[in-house]
C-alpha cells in the first residue's frame, strides 16, 4: 500500500503540470504516454517477434497526433496495408496478431485525439472526465467492499459485484452533474447526459482492458508504475471515457 501512495503521488506531480500549462510540455507528456502504451499492448502478448513493428505503431499513433491530423484515412489505410503485407511475408505475423496490434493502436490514437479535441475546449473538462471515471472506479470497489454479493461478471473480474458497480454509477453521476453544473461553460443537457452515460462506459472500459489481460493470461499489463501496474492499467476505463464523451460533445454541442 504503501508504494501505491507513493507511484501514486509521482505520477499526479508529474500528469498535473503538463496538463495546467500545455503546449509543448502536454506533447511530451503525450509522446512518453504513447510509447509506453505500445511498449504494454506488446509486451502483455509474450511475443517477442513483435517487437519488430514496435516502430511502425509509434509512428502512425505520432504523426496522427503531433503531425498531421487531417491525413487519419490515408495513414489508416497504410497501417492496414503495412500489416497486411508483414501477414503475407512472415509466418509470425498471424491474422489474430495483426487484428488484436491493428485494433489496439487505432484505439490508443482515436482516445488520445478526443483527450486533445476535449482539452481544447478547457482543461476543466479533462478534470470532469477525470473526476468522473476515477471516482467512479473508487466508489465501485468501496461499495464492493461494504455491499458486494452478486458477481458482476466472474469471467473476466471475478472480484467486481453488482453492488460496487452500482455504487460506482451512483457516485460518477453525483460528482460529474455537480461539478459539471458549476464549472463546465456547456449546454446543461449535455453535462446531465455526459454524467449519467460516462459511468457506465468507464466501468466497461475496465472490463474490457481486464478481458484483454485475462485472454494473455497476466495480471496487469506491464509493472512500470509500482503498485499500480502498468500505464493501461491506470487508464483503462478513462479510454472509454474519453471516446464517449467526445462523441456526445461532437453530437450535441
Amino acid at each position: 500500500m504503501k508504494q501505491r501512495i507513493i507511484t501514486g503521488a509521482l505520477l499526479i506531480a508529474a500528469i498535473v503540470p503538463p496538463i495546467y500549462f500545455g503546449g509543448v510540455y502536454l506533447q511530451v507528456l503525450l509522446g512518453v504516454f504513447v510509447v509506453a502504451v505500445v511498449y504494454e499492448f506488446i509486451k502483455v502478448t509474450n511475443d517477442q517477434q513483435i517487437w519488430s513493428i514496435f516502430g511502425l505503431l509509434v509512428a502512425y499513433i505520432f504523426f496522427n497526433l503531433f503531425i498531421n491530423d487531417q491525413w487519419f484515412i490515408e495513414t489508416t489505410s497504410l497501417l492496414v496495408i503495412l500489416l497486411y503485407t508483414v501477414n503475407v511475408f512472415n509466418k509470425n505475423y498471424d491474422v489474430m496478431k495483426i487484428s488484436y496490434l491493428f485494433m489496439f493502436t487505432v484505439f490508443i490514437l482515436l482516445a488520445l485525439r478526443s483527450f486533445n479535441e476535449l482539452y481544447a475546449i478547457n482543461v476543466l473538462v479533462i478534470v470532469y472526465l477525470l473526476l468522473i471515471t476515477y471516482l467512479t472506479d473508487s466508489f465501485a470497489y468501496f461499495g464492493g467492499m461494504l455491499f458486494g454479493k452478486h458477481k458482476l461478471n466472474e469471467r473476466i473480474s471475478p472480484k467486481k459485484t453488482i453492488e460496487g458497480a452500482i455504487c460506482g454509477y451512483l457516485g460518477g453521476v453525483i460528482i460529474g452533474v455537480a461539478f459539471g453544473l458549476i464549472f463546465l461553460h456547456l449546454p446543461r443537457t449535455l453535462i446531465i447526459i455526459s454524467s449519467l452515460i460516462i459511468p457506465i462506459f468507464s466501468q466497461i472500459g475496465d472490463l474490457a482492458m481486464s478481458s484483454v489481460k485475462r485472454h494473455f493470461d497476466c495480471k496487469d499489463f506491464s509493472n512500470v508504475l509500482p503498485g499500480h501496474g502498468g500505464v493501461l492499467d491506470r487508464i483503462d476505463s478513462l479510454t472509454f471515457s474519453l471516446l464517449i464523451l467526445n462523441i456526445l460533445v461532437r453530437m450535441m454541442s
